[in-house]
């Protein structure tokens, strides 16, 4: 007589066909994630993944909105085209992250390392990335309307192209980054450093560079309607302070 053995792994099942040594394996997809480390378009929302290692894994088109992966180990997660939409990850670990095309609007990043990600084409609106650290970030093309990056250290990130109109980079490190073409209509950029960064045909009308250091900065053909200058150290070292109160 045939005898099936079955034990849970994780809150699902395996189950053993002794006769026929067919094997039927039902996993939620978190259990998937975990064994498989292979989780493509799966349904996580909401889920807790906080600190968890999910180093290498994939997770492309997977649903993680309002997922919790504070501290969560993320290196080199493939994410591309993910839903990350009011997520937590909170000093999470993404160097080398794909994210391209994801959606993390509204998504907490604050104190995350971001190493690397490539965010290229992402929609970042309203995104939370206060104090976040990461070298050479590919920002290209992404939407960061809103979005909040005051503290943020992002040395030598490649952020051309996109739309950062009313975000608040205000005491960011963007020494040497490349914005090319990029719209900081509205944005908040006091007290930032943008030392040596690419800013040709940058829109920084409306923007407050009260206190920014632009030294060395390439500005080029850029919009400055309505620009604040206040203590604003210029590319050649000047001192700008047209619109410091009397």
């Amino acid at each position: 007589m045939g005898r099936i053995l079955r034990r849970s792994l994780v809150g699902g099942a395996i189950a053993v066909g002794m006769t026929t040594g067919a094997v039927a394996q039902t996993f939620t997809p978190l259990q998937q994630l975990i064994i498989s480390r292979n989780c493509t378009n799966c349904d996580l929302r909401g889920q807790v993944l906080q600190g968890l290692n999910l180093r290498d894994v994939n997770l492309q088109g997977a649903d993680l909105g309002q997922a919790q992966m504070q501290q969560a180990n993320l290196n080199r997660a493939d994410l591309r085209q993910a839903i990350l939409d009011g997520a937590n990850a909170n000093r999470a670990l993404l160097t080398q992250a794909n994210a391209t095309n994801a959606s993390a609007q509204w998504t907490d990043f604050t104190d995350a390392t971001l190493t690397k990600v490539q965010f290229n084409q992402a929609n970042l609106t309203g995104a939370i990335l206060r104090d976040v650290y990461g070298l050479e970030v590919n920002f290209q093309g992404a939407d960061l309307t809103g979005a909040d990056l005051s503290g943020a250290s992002l040395i030598r990130a490649s952020i051309g192209r996109a739309t950062l109109v009313g975000a608040n980079l205000s005491g960011s490190d963007l020494y040497q980054s490349n914005l090319i073409r990029s719209d900081l209509t509205n944005a908040n950029l006091t007290g930032a450093d943008l030392s040596g960064a690419r800013l040709f045909g940058v829109d920084l009308s409306g923007a407050d560079l009260t206190d920014t250091l632009l030294l060395g900065a390439t500005l080029g053909q850029n919009g400055l309607e309505g620009t604040r200058f206040c203590r604003t150290t210029m590319p050649d070292g000047s001192v700008n302070n047209a619109d410091c109160p009397e």
